[in-house]
């Protein structure tokens, strides 16, 4: 999406064909769910061909039962398969109708997008007020940082966890033979990461021989050599003058999108899932992101200005996401989308007391020194 997009992006209104969209899909969902208030996972693929039948304008994709279902299954159901209204239609809005609108801007020569935080979404006014920060307003504010990705060379070292040759270009990972976009928390690259960094409450993966532990131990610490040089030399500078120490979440959080895959998990803030007032987020493309294939955020709480961000292997987005909502589309993109993030406190403001349930699943935290 061109700078010029972004700018008239965040000067527009709600997208009436967008708001048109969603006042249907409620429309129809109400009249399968009969005043239940939910549906079940069998009547979801009838519902969404419905809906793409009247939608022939904007949304022109056929619609293929395991994307929809794989879809369905980020949205983590209540009571036994039952998606709610407004799981679905932020499901239909951000796999189907902004990655349609989008290709739409690109065939009719840079048209605005449109604006997910729509009418009928709600607003951060919604829900409960935020919890107090002592964070000061710079760190409350996005920058894109860019730093040399030869002296940082994640991609090289990821290369070499997922087992594939030195240089590979990671937005080209969807054309690797090995590749699985079926499910896409369960491909073999994920795994290949996760038997290096088992993710919270997983169990080590069982190696099959000393050579493979050794292979890990090996590549775990070049991963985490190049990890802790850019939080103490990129990140720390950052946050500002004058810090002792951070807390740093101790490995990142690693993800994989291919093009055609569906979008990854809720809009969401992550106050949300219980996190601490006081993180900043930290967010590290390893290859080209831009348009659906990005990762989609507000600049402020609550002002629902979202747009994705424009970036490339040597830079990473720092944002409030603590109070600022974000979210990722269906990747209708021609390249897979391969990050990592992860989050960091000042070490003054850093609660050890704090209850939420995101810190209890990883407790796996440390402390630097500036």
């Amino acid at each position: 999406m061109s700078i010029e997009t972004q700018k008239a992006f965040r000067m527009t209104g709600p997208c009436e064909a967008l708001d048109s969209s969603i006042a249907s899909a409620r429309t129809a969902f109400q009249a399968v769910d009969s005043g239940k208030g939910w549906i079940r996972e069998d009547q979801l693929l009838g519902l969404l061909r419905k809906l793409f039948r009247s939608e022939k304008k904007l949304c022109k994709q056929n619609l293929i039962q395991e994307q929809a279902l794989e879809a369905a299954h980020m949205y983590d159901y209540d009571n036994d398969g039952r998606l709610l209204e407004e799981e679905f239609v932020d499901l239909y809005m951000r796999n189907f109708l902004i990655p349609a609108a989008i290709a739409a801007e690109g065939a009719h020569g840079g048209a605005s997008a449109p604006q997910p935080g729509h009418s009928d979404t709600p607003s951060r006014e919604d829900y409960p007020p935020p919890l107090p920060t002592r964070l000061p307003l710079e760190l409350r504010l996005e920058k894109l940082v860019v730093f040399d990705p030869q002296a940082y060379d994640f991609a090289a070292v990821i290369c070499r966890i997922l087992q594939l040759p030195s240089g590979y270009d990671l937005g080209a990972l969807h054309e690797d033979p090995q590749c699985s976009r079926a499910k896409p928390n369960r491909n073999i690259f994920s795994r290949r990461w996760n038997a290096v960094f088992p993710a919270p409450g997983m169990q080590p993966a069982v190696l099959s021989s000393k050579e493979e532990e050794e292979e890990v131990v090996v590549v775990r610490n070049a991963f985490l050599e190049v990890y802790t040089r850019f939080i103490r030399d990129v990140v720390v500078p950052n946050l500002g003058k004058g810090l002792k120490g951070i807390m740093y979440q101790s490995w990142p959080t690693f993800r994989i999108n291919y093009p055609g895959q569906m979008a990854q998990g809720n809009r969401h803030c992550d106050a949300d899932y219980c996190h601490q007032p006081n993180e900043v987020n930290w967010w590290v493309p390893l290859g080209p992101v831009y348009g659906s294939n990005s990762l989609w955020i507000e600049s402020r709480p609550a002002k629902r200005d979202f747009r994705p961000v424009e970036a490339n292997n040597g830079s990473a987005f720092q944002f409030y996401g603590n109070q600022c909502e974000h979210f990722t589309c269906a990747n209708r993109t021609e390249h897979t989308r391969v990050s990592f993030d992860f989050r960091v406190v000042p070490e003054h403001l850093y609660d050890r007391g704090y209850k939420g349930k995101s810190w209890m699943s990883n407790p796996t935290w440390m402390t630097i020194t500036s």
